[in-house]
């Protein structure tokens, strides 16, 4: 047994490392619409507020109220191959398709990428709703339950999966519309209306298709999240002339420690070599939030705090 168990931790640690090869984006959605990816896609949040995540982590996810939250996206993200992954918890599902990411416009080539919740017309069953070039497929899920939705699309084939199980697979098609903004938005349609309601976690882009292992691997991947999250802290919160930051002990490598402003604008960066704390002023800095991200023993996390 502990021999199969090592061979399955091998695995998803192979399947999780292939997906990082071709990711653009990685928002992890920690209370911040940052893309931790070296390609710093940082998006644009307007309204979502922190929540817990599915591990019931606070500030580790967003909250969008349904009316107006939504985060735009600095790019379309148009890939001729491409994967869409993410984590979302529904509050409400009715007969309005309120969408949970959109890809569509004018001007995208290679098809749609949206994914919304909705009831299904022909069953009025809560429904996740799927919709890639023009394709649309519906699968049942309840409120209140968090749920991983995967796109993965190339010239020739189109699938759809929930929790990694593979629900619709077809022949791809190119369809977008002829409106709506240009560039992608989480929590939103591409009016910028049709908003969800409910918290969205790690939405992950990608320009290439992933395996059928490497989908579920993602499953497993964000644990990482947890046990940097559990490791390291920050304080006092919110701060008035100084910040902690107390690194955990079981790390053996320096620590890149980044720290940006609501504009995504790095304000201190520092490589910290030991595994103590460290201070760092903030008198001169303007009040409001900032987020951070630790980097350490290729584990990340991203944090939030607030200068007063």
């Amino acid at each position: 047994m502990r021999l199969l168990i090592t061979i399955l931790s091998f695995f998803v640690v192979i399947n999780a490392t292939l997906a990082q090869t071709c990711i653009m984006a990685d928002y992890t959605l920690n209370g911040t619409a940052l893309d931790r990816s070296s390609n710093a896609f940082h998006g644009q949040n307007n309204g979502a507020a922190p929540a817990s995540n599915r591990y019931g982590l606070s500030d580790s996810a967003l909250l969008f109220d349904g009316i107006d939250d939504h985060i735009l996206l600095p790019k379309q993200f148009d890939y001729p191959a491409r994967t869409i992954s993410i984590w979302f918890n529904a509050s409400v599902i009715d007969n309005s398709i309120d969408a949970i990411f959109t890809a569509d416009g004018p001007n995208y080539q290679n098809g749609n990428t949206i994914m919304a919740v909705t009831n299904d017309p022909n069953t009025n069953a809560p429904s996740l709703k799927y919709t890639c070039g023009g394709i649309e497929h519906y699968m049942p899920i309840e409120k209140d339950i968090w749920y991983l939705a995967t796109i993965t699309r190339d010239a020739s084939t189109t699938k759809f999966y929930l929790n990694c199980v593979n629900v619709f697979s077809g022949a791809s098609q190119s369809i977008a519309s002829k409106d709506g903004v240009d560039s992608a938005v989480i929590g939103c349609g591409r009016k910028i209306n049709n908003f969800f309601n409910g918290s969205i976690d790690n939405a992950m882009i990608y320009d290439c298709v992933l395996s059928d292992s490497e989908i579920c691997g993602l499953l497993t991947s964000t644990q990482n999240d947890i046990a940097v999250k559990n490791s390291h802290s920050l304080f006092p919160n919110p701060a008035l002339d100084k910040i902690t930051i107390q690194l955990a002990d079981r790390h053996t490598k320096p620590a890149d420690i980044i720290i940006y402003n609501l504009n995504g604008q790095i304000v201190k960066q520092l490589l910290h070599t030991s595994n103590s704390s460290t201070t760092i002023s903030v008198a001169d800095w303007a009040s409001g939030m900032y987020f951070y991200t630790i980097i350490q023993d290729d584990e990340q996390y991203t944090g939030q705090f607030t200068v007063q």
